[in-house]
């Protein structure tokens, strides 16, 4: 994240995954669930699934503009530390990603 703070401009490209694994607690221990709930496979760990979505998820560039003094504004989970991949959270009303209308289900 200390890379992001002297950016003023990002393009990042999102797209769905249903719901994120686990909970918001730090050293818990997550598990793959489907968007209803249900217990799944992890993905598999190769760098070609990591860069394309999966089949039927939309995916979406979007660019975001910090040159207002805005903040980012995406809260971030998961990362290598927890074996999981990154998952943005949630959207801080006013923030650059909000502008962007960036939306987490």
């Amino acid at each position: 994240m200390q890379v992001l703070k002297g950016c003023k401009q990002l393009a990042i490209t999102v797209c769905s995954m249903g719901r994120i694994p686990g909970g918001y607690i730090t050293n818990h221990v997550y598990s793959w669930v489907d968007p209803e709930g249900r217990s799944v496979s992890p993905p598999p760990d190769s760098h070609e699934a990591n860069q394309r979505p999966r089949q039927g998820m939309e995916e979406r560039m979007c660019n975001l503009n910090m040159d207002d003094g805005r903040s980012l504004g995406l809260m971030i989970r998961g990362g290598a530390e927890y074996g999981l991949g990154i998952y943005i959270t949630g959207v801080d009303p006013g923030s650059a990603a909000d502008a962007c209308a960036l939306k987490v289900p």
